[in-house]
């Protein structure tokens, strides 16, 4: 049996995933039972097909996250996957890894998760329960802020997280094994230089007066990279971490960002790219003939291949430069939620749970130019 259910990243993009009702939600049905203090359901049979938001590397293994707290680990390149045990059954929409032991993944309900041993374990570092009031006394105690600034920062903390835990993370990022950022709606940024042991609000280390919300994390060599709304993209160096604005041509939100020391590339609603060739100073438009919102774009320094994917099952191949690019067509669509590439095939995520493509099946032909 199914139901609907709307994540808040989705919600804002219009779409809806279906998920399983199995044993949790009866037991939510005769009470409720908080999914921060809730350990993820253990679901016998094909883990392959449970609904997946978000795919990394550890190492030789891979990692998928999604809905119910579910995490997955395989150690054969996805081919096949076993469960690991997670400590919630918030849903979690992003994992990153910083080394093959180290990594993080984030959710609904604010919820922050870490392994230290490559994934095979999980322990809560942070949830969205203790934000308001730790965030408020670290900008009532932090003396190196503007007054009038500090003011601001603390109602938007007061009208963000006044409800409870009610917002997620939709991304996070590790530049190395102690520095590294989480993102979310209106506004949310928050840091740690602890490995996650602690994480402080950010909100002044970013140029976003109207607290507009953050979708997407990428760094490319020391620079680092956020997706927002009304076309901007904010951009900071790795270290300093101090995200300056810039705006492109675009008028909508971007939802995805990937690339390498020359071409960054963008993705949002309707099928939208946008490309720069500068570190992103300055950005223009690609015509692909994609129609669906872009959910992920990853890079392939490999294969010096991009693959953009959408949620109407779109996939797009295009060459390191953008000089070429091909529509690909997957055996079996479905809403896309991420890609990894790896040699000889490329495994998607998504409503429907993990595929493999053949790799030979995505490659860009060098007859189609945009």
């Amino acid at each position: 049996m199914w139901r609907l259910k709307c994540t808040e990243k989705l919600l804002r993009a219009g779409l809806c995933l279906t998920l399983a009702l199995g044993a949790a939600d009866l037991a939510m049905a005769q009470g409720f039972a908080d999914p921060l203090d809730t350990p993820a359901q253990q679901y016998p049979g094909t883990l392959a097909n449970l609904p997946m938001q978000a795919l990394a590397r550890a190492g030789d293994a891979l990692l998928a996250v999604g809905l119910r707290g579910v995490i997955l680990r395989s150690e054969d390149d996805g081919q096949h996957w076993q469960q690991v045990a997670s400590p919630v059954s918030s849903d979690l929409l992003d994992v990153s890894f910083v080394s093959p032991a180290l990594g993080w993944a984030v959710g609904q309900d604010g919820v922050i998760l870490a392994s230290r041993d490559g994934g095979r374990s999980w322990h809560k570092q942070f949830d969205g329960r203790q934000l308001l009031a730790q965030f408020s006394h670290d900008y009532e105690t932090d003396d190196t802020l503007d007054p009038d600034a500090r003011d601001t920062y603390l109602q938007q903390l007061q009208a963000n997280f006044k409800a409870g835990p009610v917002l997620p993370f939709f991304a996070v990022h590790f530049v190395d094994p102690r520095n590294g950022l989480a993102i979310g709606p209106f506004g949310t940024l928050v840091a740690s230089e602890d490995g996650g042991e602690h994480w402080r609000p950010a909100l002044q280390q970013i140029d976003n007066p109207d607290f507009l919300h953050l979708n997407a994390i990428a760094q490319v060599g020391d620079q680092l990279f956020i997706t927002s709304e009304q076309g901007v993209v904010f951009k900071a160096d790795a270290r300093t971490r101090q995200f300056r604005r810039i705006e492109t041509p675009h008028q909508g939100s971007f939802f995805s960002i990937a690339g390498h020391d020359q071409v960054l590339l963008a993705g949002g609603l309707a099928g939208t790219l946008y490309a720069s060739f500068d570190a992103g100073e300055h950005w223009s438009a690609l015509r692909t003939g994609l129609t669906q919102l872009v959910t992920r774009i990853a890079y392939d320094p490999g294969q010096r291949t991009f693959t953009a994917i959408t949620a109407g099952g779109e996939v797009l191949a295009l060459a390191a430069d953008l000089g070429h690019f091909q529509a690909v067509g997957a055996r079996a669509p479905m809403l896309y939620t991420d890609v990894a590439v790896s040699p000889g095939r490329t495994l998607f995520a998504g409503v429907q749970g993990l595929r493999q493509e053949p790799a030979a099946n995505l490659q860009v032909k060098r007859g189609d130019q945009q």
